[in-house]
Parts: C-alpha cells; sequence; structure tokens
C-alpha cells in the first residue's frame, strides 16, 4: 500500500508539471531598487535558491548582471530577475553607469517591477530618483513598492511601520508592501496584490504568441495552397494580401480553443530523472545516442578561465546580444550568470562563471563567495569552455597558468567535456605579428596535450570575441564534444572490437593469470566501461590504459574521459 501511495505522489507530481506553462511563456518581474536594498535577498526568497551572491557591503555592490530565475510563490509561478542597484549620479563610463544600461535593456522586455526601498532607512534622495527612472525608462510597466527588512516592524508600538509605509506611499505607485527578504515574513500579502497583475500579464503573453503561431500557420497554408494552383507567390500581390488579412482575423476570434500549453519545462529534478534514464538504457539496440534524445535533455554548458580573458565578452558573442556586463576591469563578473538558449535546435543552459582563483589567495568576501560560486557551477556543467587570453601566452611564451593547468585537469577528472578557447586572437591581427600568432598556435595544442596525455584530441578554437569571429567554431566543437560524452556502444559491438584489440595486444589478455571475458558499458556521460576478468590474477595499469586509448582511437572518443575499470573476483581498479 505504502509503494502504491508513493507511485501515485509521483504521478501527481508529473501530471502537475505537464499541466505548468513552459518557462518562455511566464510573465516576467524585475527586482529594482538603490544598491543594498535586498533585491538578491528576495531573489533567492522567491526561486527558493541559493544563487544570487548576498553580501553586506554599505560601500560596494555585489550584483553587477541580471540574473534570471523561476520564482514559485504559493501556487504562482512567474520569472524574476535580480539587478544591479542603481544610481543615477554616476559617471557615463563608471562600471554602474554600465550596470543602469543592461538593466534598462531588460526592463523594457518585462510586464512587472518590484521597487524595493530599505524600510528602516526610509525612502532616500536616490529612492526617489529610482522612482523617476522608472517611469522614464518603462510607462507601461507596473510597479509595486515593497518595504523590505521590516522585520519586526510589524509589533512595533511606535508606529514605525505606518510612518515608513505612509513615505513609501509618496513615491506614486500605489500602497506599499511590508515584507522581510530574510524571514519571508509579509510574502502572503506581496502574493495577493501581485496575482492578478501576474495572470493578466500571462494572459497578454499567450494571446500575443497563439497569435503569432497562427498567423505563421495561415501565412503556410495560403503559401500552400497558392503554389499548388500555379500562382505568383503570398505576399506578391494585393489579392495574396487581402486573403491574409480575411483568414488571419477568423482564426485569432477564437482563442478558448488553443488547447493548453507545449509539454517541455525542465527543472533540476526532471533533468536529473532524463539523465538517469539516458545512462540506464539499454545499450544493446543502439550504437549512439539518437539525435533527438540528446536535444531532449538540456546541454550545461560553463566558461570558465581567470580574471579577464574575455568570458563575458564571449558569452555576449555566443547569444548575439550585450547580456553581461564586460569592461577592462578585471573580476568585473561576481554572480555566475545562467543564460538559456538555443543552437540548431539543442537547448543549451549557458553559465558564465567569475575567474578562477586559488581559494588560497581570496580573502573572506565577494571575491571568495564568487569563486565558490564559480566551483560549483563548473562541477554543474557538462561541458566546460575553458578560456586563454592569445595576447598573454604570445609575451610569456607559456599557453597556461598555474590556475589554469590546474582547472584543466579538474575538469577532466570530474568526468566533464573540455573545449579550450584560445581568445582576444584579433590583438595579434596583421602581418607585423604573424611570427607570434604563428607560435601561439602551435604552442596551444603541444602543451595540452602534455598536460591531458589521458584525453586526446582536446578541441582547440582560436577566436575574437570582442568581433564575434568563432562562435560557429565554438559551438560547432562544443555540440561534438557532448555527443561524444553522451556515447553509447552495444554490448554486442564492443566484444566483438575486443576480440580484435586483445588479439593484438602483447599479452593477450592473459597476464598474470588474468584472462578477459568480455566488457560492458555501464553508462554514458561519460562514456564509462568495466571489463570483467577472470583467473587468480588482473589487469596492471597498463592494459587497462591500453585499452582506453584502443577505445578512443578505434571509436573516435577524442577530447572527451573514458573511464575503463575491471571487475574480478577480489579487486577493482580503475583508469580514467
Amino acid at each position: 500500500m505504502g509503494k502504491l501511495s508513493a507511485v501515485s505522489g509521483v504521478g501527481k507530481r508529473a501530471v502537475k508539471r505537464l499541466l505548468e506553462p513552459p518557462i518562455d511563456t511566464l510573465s516576467k518581474v524585475m527586482l529594482v531598487g538603490r544598491p543594498n536594498v535586498g533585491k538578491s535577498a528576495l531573489f533567492n526568497r522567491l526561486t527558493k535558491r541559493r544563487e544570487a551572491l548576498v553580501y553586506n557591503t554599505p560601500d560596494s555592490h555585489v550584483t553587477r548582471d541580471v540574473r534570471e530565475g523561476v520564482a514559485k510563490l504559493g501556487d504562482m509561478r512567474f520569472r524574476v530577475m535580480d539587478t544591479a542597484g542603481l544610481e543615477t549620479d554616476a559617471g557615463s563610463e563608471s562600471v554602474l553607469a554600465r550596470t543602469a544600461g543592461i538593466t534598462a535593456a531588460a526592463l523594457r522586455d518585462c510586464q512587472i517591477a518590484l521597487f524595493l526601498i530599505d524600510g528602516r532607512a526610509g525612502v532616500q534622495p536616490l529612492d526617489a530618483d529610482v522612482g523617476k527612472w522608472l517611469r522614464k525608462l518603462a510607462p507601461n510597466v507596473r510597479v509595486k513598492v515593497l518595504l523590505n527588512k521590516a522585520e519586526g516592524m510589524h509589533d512595533d508600538a511606535s508606529g514605525s511601520l505606518m510612518a515608513a509605509m505612509g513615505e513609501a506611499h509618496s513615491l506614486g505607485f500605489g500602497t506599499p508592501v511590508a515584507v522581510s527578504a530574510e524571514s519571508g515574513q509579509g510574502l502572503a500579502d506581496l502574493y495577493e496584490d501581485l496575482r492578478p497583475w501576474v495572470e493578466r500579464a500571462q494572459e497578454e503573453m499567450l494571446a500575443k504568441r497563439a497569435a503569432a503561431k497562427l498567423r505563421e500557420e495561415a501565412s503556410a497554408v495560403l503559401e500552400t495552397e497558392l503554389e499548388l494552383r500555379g500562382d505568383e507567390p503570398a505576399g506578391s500581390g494585393p489579392e495574396n494580401e487581402v486573403g491574409l488579412k480575411a483568414v488571419v482575423p477568423l482564426v485569432e476570434d477564437d482563442f478558448e480553443s488553443i488547447e493548453g500549453y507545449p509539454k517541455e519545462d525542465f527543472d533540476s529534478n526532471e533533468i536529473d530523472e532524463l539523465e538517469a534514464k539516458l545512462n540506464s538504457k539499454e545499450e544493446e539496440n543502439e550504437a549512439l545516442l539518437s539525435e533527438a534524445e540528446l536535444k531532449r535533455v538540456p546541454m550545461q554548458l560553463a566558461i570558465a578561465g581567470r580574471p579577464n580573458v574575455g568570458k563575458s565578452t564571449l558569452l555576449n558573442s555566443l547569444l548575439l546580444e550585450e547580456r553581461v556586463l564586460t569592461g577592462p576591469e578585471p573580476g568585473l563578473t561576481r554572480d555566475s550568470i545562467r543564460v538559456e538558449f538555443e543552437y540548431e535546435g539543442q537547448k543549451i543552459f549557458l553559465v558564465d562563471t567569475a575567474g578562477w582563483m586559488q581559494r588560497s589567495k581570496l580573502k573572506e568576501g565577494p571575491a571568495a563567495l564568487s569563486a565558490m560560486n564559480a566551483r560549483r557551477n563548473v562541477q554543474r556543467a557538462h561541458v566546460v569552455a575553458l578560456v586563454l587570453d592569445a595576447e598573454e601566452i604570445a609575451q610569456t611564451k607559456k599557453s597556461m597558468r598555474h590556475t589554469e593547468a590546474t582547472l584543466a585537469q579538474w575538469v577532466v577528472q570530474e568526468g566533464r567535456g573540455l573545449v579550450v578557447v584560445v581568445n582576444k586572437m584579433d590583438l595579434l591581427a596583421g602581418s607585423e605579428q604573424a611570427r607570434l600568432r604563428s607560435l601561439v598556435m602551435k604552442a596551444v595544442p603541444e602543451e595540452i596535450q602534455k598536460l591531458l596525455p589521458q584525453v586526446t584530441g582536446v578541441p582547440i578554437v582560436f577566436v575574437s570575441a570582442l568581433e564575434g569571429k568563432g562562435r560557429s567554431a565554438i559551438m560547432r566543437h562544443v555540440n561534438e564534444s557532448y555527443r561524444l560524452w553522451c556515447v553509447r556502444l552495444p554490448t554486442a559491438k564492443l566484444n566483438r572490437w575486443l576480440r580484435k584489440v586483445m588479439s593484438r595486444h602483447p599479452k593477450g589478455g592473459e597476464g598474470h593469470g588474468a584472462k578477459v571475458r568480455y566488457m560492458t558499458q555501464v553508462k554514458a556521460r561519460p562514456p564509462t566501461f568495466v571489463v570483467f576478468v577472470s583467473g587468480q590474477g588482473k589487469l596492471d595499469d597498463t592494459e587497462l590504459r591500453f585499452l582506453a586509448s584502443a577505445l578512443r582511437e578505434d571509436f573516435g572518443l577524442v577530447g572527451v574521459p573514458i573511464r575503463v575499470f575491471q571487475r574480478c573476483s577480489k579487486d577493482q581498479r580503475t583508469v580514467e
């Protein structure tokens, strides 16, 4: 009975997930305000994740980029965006001015803004400036003022809460809501005020999306009919324009006939379930995972490297938009920004991490939090793009520093795919730099091979992220690395190969009393194989490395880590 109720509980959760709208149809809510009013703390509270960095820095700013997540407030879901603190008097070339530009660009795509002020400090002159900024840039965005850090003010007999509420009401955005991002106090009141706005915004988004889809379908139908009649293409004559106008209103009027939502919405639990399904799939039926299956599971791609090598510029180049803050200052990125995009049908979660630094050199503060966050996101990735600085390589005549070498080895040990991106090649352009350019393009592959002898054929791409050159090459190698990382070989094919490869081995697999019986792949992501051995002895490390090298060479598994271990009666040994 217990098992039945557990299964039914899982089934209810799965059905609930299927009935939820996909993430890209949820309304967007942005958190805005001056620095240090608790925007990141509220973001973590709404998303129920500790992803945004929170640190008490009265004289500095922690958040610099726009971070997006899915908020869960009661039974209500919406996309929430954490932003950098706004300062209207910042210089035009300062970091704060550039973050304000990124915030303004993101605000234009939002339907709702939550304007946070510090309830204990009251309304400051900068709060009034932020209110004017909101009215000027987004007059059509609905704004709700939140009186944050209001813990304890509800029970204050001095009337400090009512005084703060009245002061916040003077900003001209209606009745404020007192909340505490730290304790969760006041979120029920926020739910009541926010729910009608969120529902209305989502209905408008769905209606626009449905109308656009129906227009495309109507246009496709007209083009097909005209092609069958042999007439001129749709849109080339006045009667075609009339026909299109006549058809579209008929299908736009009845939105109630539109069925639900697409049944594609990935959260972390569902991704884990899909990955478990991939790893347990019967390998006898197929040599590789089908392309459709690969594209069903989102790829996790992390951009990593030392500070100021162009990671954020590379992310903007891959997305073809100014999504994150860039500049000559080292260490600009603090939060690990996660962005979803699609490339050739493959859904990708792209993460821009903070500069990779040795933890021994970091003091307590935002930099240490950034380093820990970067390590956590690299550990979650399927493929890691390690970014190097071409100009620095040419000057120092050394491809990788100790930090970068440690990072590359750690990525391989963790079993992740690795793509090396040599950035800033535009600084070595021209005939006068030809010798240095040739030196860099020769030195990097040689040093990578010496550093990672167990993974041959690591892809290396030479790009200029600032000029947008090399985007296609990076994504081509990333997709290929991900495909090989997910490879699954049938047991029958493996054992036919094993008989041939052991026949050309000097010991024939029978050294020290050990005899190789058969081999199977126990999991993908990364490819992991088990060799079953009988007899009194066992294969030594040299023989296991021979099998790993032969697998990589004969099946084309270059650039990804391969794990081979043996199973015998008494012991087990692993080689990566």
